[in-house]
């Protein structure tokens, strides 16, 4: 006859996978059709701003944005923007990026120095309202420009790409750089890349993290390229300039591009590895001065004209990267990073999707937050738009962090037993794992059994 001692130690380890959850859809209060709400969509802690540039309040096609706050899990709207000196055409909110208190937008169509010149505008939050604190324009902007085509913001610095500037050959591109001082936004630098040459719309993408910004050509020898730029002082290198490791005709490699901290996401909408148009994206890491690429990544049910890559976003260990053309309504799809291996941890659609409306068009993420557009929907008219809120409900600790948060010594029945015994206990705790150690009669460790009762069907709690 046997006689054993059971251990039961309750850790604090919770289950790792990933449950991103739809939480909201976000319409703007007098949303009409043709606003195109959600083209340009951008997500800091608990603000986003959605840009719909199409909105006719100071004209046809002037533009507006939109400020959203999550107040517990509740997005509403707070504020709707326009430009204080607004008017018919200028594109307001074609382009939209938020950092903290500050966000920038872009109005390409402006008529600043000519027709389409292009403006951009900061917001700032003052603790009570968003106001207008600046409208920044090019110290060379020229007619047709298009300055404000893209923007991203980071702390004191700003990234507008003037993609229609002329400075490298007709529609070369160019990027520039404001930085703020106090309340007052000065031109810094105007950035042009070292090989650039007509048709390339330097600044097509653009992404600002700190001392570091990468600058999308997606029409550079029609395949693509990145720029890489590190601040020194102020002063912005040029660091590297990237290609992906297999480009091809017609990839549009570097269409979107997103950096935060050593890593930046590149998409390539146009890459054929699984069919026509299906898409791809591609990891970069650096370490030092280099930048290397870590990963392509391709959705795991990619098909023709998906677009996987056409807009992408990364925080901190999460990529999402949008596919707006997949089975005609669109998707997302969420990768995590576990040390260099990037994995496809979910794929997202939206709750009420219907054809065309191009869900995904552009996405936003900030830690477990998710925005993405859908410019197309016409829940308020034909081409109205709309935005989602994805937020990911799921928490992971790693291995050491775990501590026991409860140690037990539980008896087995019968016991003493021959061949076989039943082990019966209760857990109060939910999503943990369970670790059981089994002792012989003169203590020795016989046997540890790890159960994680997130998969246990019947648990009291």
């Amino acid at each position: 006859m046997k006689r054993l001692t059971l251990i039961l130690l309750l850790t604090t380890s919770l289950c790792l996978s990933a449950d991103w959850i739809e939480q909201q859809k976000i319409l703007p209060f007098d949303g009409s059709e043709w606003d195109s709400f959600g083209l340009s969509v951008s997500i800091s802690g608990d603000y986003a701003v959605i840009g719909a540039f199409r909105d006719d309040d100071i004209g046809s096609n002037s533009g507006s944005a939109y400020i959203f706050q999550n107040v517990g899990t509740n997005w509403s709207e707070q504020i709707k923007l326009t430009a204080s000196d607004g008017d018919i055409g200028d594109f307001f909110g074609e382009s939209v990026s938020i950092s903290g208190d500050y966000i920038v937008i872009g109005a390409t169509s402006a008529d600043i120095n000519g027709s389409n010149t292009g403006a951009a505008y900061i917001f700032h939050w003052n603790g009570t309202t968003w106001f207008e604190q600046a409208k920044l324009t090019a110290s060379d902007g020229a007619d047709g420009d298009n300055f404000g085509s893209s923007v991203s913001i980071s702390g004191d610095d700003v990234l507008i790409g003037a993609i229609w500037d002329d400075d490298n050959g007709t529609h070369s591109g160019s990027v520039y750089i404001f930085h703020r001082n106090g309340t007052s936004w000065t031109e810094q630098e105007k950035i042009t890349p070292s090989d650039g040459s007509e048709y390339d719309k330097f600044g097509f993408s653009v992404s600002i993290s700190g001392e570091y910004a990468i600058i999308g050509t997606p029409y550079f020898n029609n395949m693509g390229k990145a720029y890489i730029y590190h601040k020194d002082g102020t002063i912005w290198n040029e660091q590297a300039n990237i290609t992906s490791s297999d480009e091809t005709w017609g990839d549009f490699f570097a269409y979107s591009v997103s950096i935060d901290g050593d890593y930046v996401i590149i998409g390539a909408w146009g890459d054929e590895d699984s069919g026509e148009e299906s898409g791809s994206a591609y990891v970069f890491h650096r370490t030092g001065i280099i930048w290397d690429e870590q990963t392509k990544l391709t959705a795991s049910d990619s098909f023709w004209y998906d677009m996987f890559g056409y807009s992408v976003s990364i925080s901190g260990n999460d990529i999402i990267i949008a596919a707006p053309g997949e089975s005609d309504v669109g998707s997302a799809y969420i990768f995590h990073r576990d040390l260099a291996t990037w994995t496809e941890q979910a794929k997202i659609i939206p709750s009420d999707g219907t054809e065309f409306i191009f869900f995904g068009i552009s996405v936003s993420i900030s830690a477990d937050n998710i925005i993405i557009g859908a410019p197309d929907d016409y829940v308020n008219g034909e081409s109205s738009g709309s935005a989602y809120i994805f937020h990911n409900y799921s928490v992971s600790i790693n291995d050491d962090e775990i501590t026991p948060v409860n140690t037990s010594v539980i008896g087995n029945h019968p016991n003493p037993f021959s061949s076989r015994t039943t082990i019966s206990f209760n857990v109060t705790h939910t999503s943990r794992f369970v670790t059981i150690e089994i002792y012989n009669i003169k203590g020795q460790k016989i046997k540890s059994l790890e159960c994680n009762i997130c998969d246990v069907a019947e648990t009291t709690r």
